[in-house]
């Protein structure tokens, strides 16, 4: 009994801190939060934790890792940037990674800036580009946030009905 008390709260834990994780680049949002629904699987409410579900949610998981890199990239287009301002940003991006918290959010907009502006020599049309991964980061944490959301929700449903 007291097991399943600390196993619900660590479940919930996890979940939460995944939330927390979408806005603060240091935790993996929604890979913590799917942790922590797996974690259900361990309790006496495992019955509402089913395969179907399992599958979707980690595939919703993978997909918000995936657009992390891609989603400001795609900014960097949709403002006018240049294959080169996409280069930019995704190699930003991976860089950013060894800079964490702050590599993460300026990595993408730097790179995207640095290799827009060395590539056509226009600060304006530089600034947009890195604009434009600075905006494609923060949909990335939106949708980031809406997955994390969905597991407690399904985490929620697993429990209680």
């Amino acid at each position: 009994m007291v097991l399943d008390v600390i196993l619900y709260i660590l479940v919930f834990s996890l979940i939460i801190a995944g939330i927390v994780g979408c806005f603060l680049p240091v935790l993996p949002g929604p890979p913590l939060s799917l942790a922590g629904y797996l974690l259900l699987l361990l309790t006496p409410s495992e019955g509402g934790v089913t395969w179907w579900t399992i599958t979707i949610l980690t595939i919703l998981t993978a997909f918000t890792v995936i657009a992390d890199i891609v989603v400001p990239a795609l900014g960097v287009k949709v403002f006018g940037g240049t294959k080169w301002g996409n280069w930019g940003c995704i190699l930003g991006s991976i860089v950013g990674l060894f800079f964490a918290p702050w590599g993460i959010i300026l990595g993408p907009f730097i790179g995207a800036f640095l290799l827009e502006y060395v590539t056509s020599r226009k600060f304006q049309a530089s600034l947009l580009s890195a604009t434009g991964s600075f905006v494609g980061f923060v949909v990335g944490a939106g949708l980031k946030v809406v997955v994390s959301l969905v597991i407690l929700l399904f985490a929620i449903i697993a429990l209680f009905f």
